[in-house]
């Protein structure tokens, strides 16, 4: 059949950008990272929430908002670059700029806990925190064994389990 070197996908046609690209898109890591600012799922159902602690909430996400916004374009920057001329992103300094995501994340949450006023709130607060945690631990697996079969770098690891804040 047709001849032509190089790389084909299994229906015959040249590779496009999805069958090249390992991992997440630069869009995809940059609006992860900008998500990262919001706190609704560890302020979800708290008890006696009031409004003036929901406006210091606000507060902080649109604080930090404007940090993980800065990170996200760094990302995805670097990695668009990469990917230009045909390359990979450089993992150790995505996994740099992950761990310093990490740690504005820490000092989010405990920014947000302290505007809590009740007993009660910051026990919801924990175990909402520990929830999130799990979910990014399986998130952060899930990742893991993805790269593993394709044969990428696993050094972005992270998310809020590493040394983060403990409830």
């Amino acid at each position: 059949m047709g001849g032509g070197g190089g790389m084909r996908t299994p229906l015959g046609g040249q590779p496009g950008i999805g069958d090249v690209q390992n991992g997440p898109s630069s869009a995809d890591v940059e609006r992860q990272m900008r998500e990262r600012a919001s706190l609704g799922d560890v302020v979800h159902k708290l008890p006696d929430f009031t409004d003036a602690e929901k406006d210091s909430i606000r507060a902080l996400e649109k604080r930090y908002g404007e940090v993980f916004k800065s990170y996200g374009i760094a990302m995805r920057t670097q990695m668009d670059s990469a990917r230009a001329v045909g390359g990979r992103p450089d993992f150790r300094e995505l996994a740099m700029l992950r761990m310093t995501a990490d740690s504005t994340r820490n000092a989010e949450l405990i920014e947000a806990r302290a505007v809590l006023t009740s007993d009660a709130q910051r026990a919801k607060f924990d175990q909402n925190l520990v929830e999130v945690k799990e979910r990014e631990a399986r998130r952060e697996e899930d990742m893991r064994r993805r790269r593993a079969l394709s044969g990428a770098p696993s050094t972005l690891g992270g998310g809020l389990n590493n040394g983060a804040m403990r409830p």
